[in-house]
């Protein structure tokens, strides 16, 4: 994977220095971070991983509007990680606070950090409206009889 990150950053590079404009807007910033679950936490009692979890939650709802962050089960589909967390923001600094600010929680310190790339890219242009549309869609009710 490094081989990959490595030829992504080239190319990026690349394009930059040749004067190439390719995001028209404000560029989009993309962090992959894989993390693996230390073998302490499941010693923990559960009240403590509770506790550790709502912290990261808290932490999490901190950076909302500033940070997306989507979450990713790896445990089974790689040896390296138990899960992965995509962020995306218009500033990379806030990705990078978000990632440091999650190995200062209780659960955080429970984490090894396995993998991480960061990316640029650019803004929605099929759907600029998703983070709208996102929300009704979670709002949304149905109302129907589930078995038909």
């Amino acid at each position: 994977m490094r081989i990959l990150g490595s030829i992504l950053f080239l190319a990026v590079l690349n394009v930059v220095s040749s004067g190439v404009t390719w995001a028209a807007d404000a560029p989009i910033f993309g962090t992959f971070a894989l993390f693996e679950v230390d073998e302490h936490w499941g010693n923990l009692s559960v009240e403590e991983r509770q506790k550790g979890g709502e912290e990261a939650k808290a932490l999490l709802e901190g950076f909302k509007g500033q940070v997306t962050v989507d979450g990713y089960w790896t445990y089974g589909l790689t040896t390296e990680s138990h899960f992965m967390l995509r962020l995306h923001s218009a500033d990379l600094k806030a990705n990078q606070q978000l990632l440091t600010h999650i190995r200062g929680t209780s659960l955080g310190r429970h984490l090894d950090l396995e993998y991480t790339i960061s990316g640029v890219t650019k803004k929605l242009n099929y759907a600029p409206d998703f983070p709208e549309l996102l929300e009704k869609l979670k709002a949304a009710k149905y109302e129907g009889d589930p078995s038909t």
